[in-house]
């Protein structure tokens, strides 16, 4: 049975175009994170509504990215190379990413231990 989950990325990317929804992901992730930063100065610890807020922005922020800058750049990606270098080009594209999210990942957890727990 084959996977029915690609028309919700690729319907909106063939009807408004791959840069547009890029461009609609950046604007929405960055005012979400401008609401996210002026809140989180501005509030004290107690105020549980501005607390709720940042949640929900941060969900926004999540469902930005997860309905464009997440899907779309494989879109970008499958698309760029031609049908004989494909596969290749894809499998390079997903080691990658899978090494650099690692890499970031686990160097950001070593920086917080350091910086937060001592050496």
């Amino acid at each position: 049975m084959p996977a029915r989950g690609g028309h919700v990325v690729c319907g909106p990317s063939n009807g408004l175009g791959v840069r547009r929804l890029l461009l609609i992901g950046c604007i929405g992730m960055c005012l979400c994170e401008y609401i996210v930063a002026i809140v989180g100065q501005t509030i004290s610890v107690s105020n549980v509504a501005g607390q709720k807020v940042l949640i929900i922005f941060v969900c926004i922020f999540i469902a930005f990215f997860a309905a464009t800058w997440g899907p779309v750049t494989w879109i970008v990606v499958s698309e760029i190379f031609s049908l004989h270098l494909r596969a290749k080009a894809m499998s390079i594209s997903a080691a990658s990413n899978w090494l650099w999210n690692f890499g970031i990942s686990y160097s950001g957890m070593q920086f917080t231990v350091l910086y937060f727990y001592g050496n």
